[in-house]
């Protein structure tokens, strides 16, 4: 699950209409994103590949792929979710943006949690 912090920091990225957004991919060449690559690079600090499919997350020295967020982090299930928001239902970010704080518990950790 998320900190609230980057919690925060997402949804102010999905409001503030700076970004263009996409379907099917993480981020496009010319720079938009979808809701999770936006999560991914401008909040968790992943790094999304040349394809805009693949993160990659540095771990020590080596980078490792991974097709999806890990599962401790945002459940496959809610990945899923958002990406139907998306990309089947055509939402905007701004509607995503409130779906994800209408959901608030299901995507922020605990404070109590460690990580």
């Amino acid at each position: 699950m998320l900190t609230e912090k980057h919690f925060d920091m997402w949804i102010e990225l999905l409001r503030n209409g700076k970004f263009r957004q996409t379907i099917g991919q993480l981020k496009t060449p010319q720079g938009a994103y979808c809701p999770l690559g936006l999560l991914a690079e401008h909040v968790l600090n992943i790094h999304i590949d040349q394809s805009g499919t693949f993160a990659t997350m540095k771990k020590g020295d080596e980078l490792g792929k991974m097709s999806a967020f890990p599962a401790d982090l945002i459940k496959h299930s809610e990945q899923e979710e958002i990406n139907k928001w998306n990309d089947n239902d055509a939402l905007s970010f701004k509607e995503i943006a409130e779906l994800l704080e209408r959901n608030r518990t299901k995507y922020v950790r605990d404070r109590k949690e460690k990580y």
